[in-house]
């Protein structure tokens, strides 16, 4: 997988979960994944416009913007309705986690193991391979 170039928007409010989500892309082999952060869903929507990205990877629960209300623009707007998306969150009520999992391509609890998130990735870029 080393020589796929892949562009990543991670949005989380928390600049260490961002660090460590890209540290565990790094490690899992998408050395050349160049990465694009945000610190909350209007400011990923903003980047989108000027942007393009193959993934999203984004919290939920964030100030100005959550990741649900990100994920419904980005549903809304031809533009930006087919990017993988995998959710990373805490949340723990099971309605609101399938609500979020019918809404987003992939989702995964924090803290999450650095194979889980490649294996995500793996299978949302093959699939997205297929797509194309």
């Amino acid at each position: 997988m080393e020589n796929v170039k892949l562009t990543i928007l991670v949005v989380d409010d928390c600049s260490v979960m961002r660090f460590v989500v890209q540290r565990t892309i790094k490690m899992c082999g998408f050395d050349q994944a160049k990465m694009i952060e945000a610190n909350n869903g209007k400011e990923a929507l903003k980047i989108l416009e000027t942007h393009t990205v193959d993934l999203i990877i984004a919290d939920i629960n964030m100030p100005v913007m959550g990741g649900i209300e990100m994920i419904e623009h980005l549903k809304e707007t031809s533009a930006t309705s087919n990017i993988p998306i995998i959710t990373v969150s805490t949340e723990s009520n099971q309605p609101r986690v399938d609500l979020i999992t019918e809404m987003s391509t992939s989702f995964i609890h924090k803290p999450f193991s650095p194979e889980l998130l490649r294996d995500k990735l793996l299978k949302l870029l093959e699939k997205k391979a297929i797509n194309i």
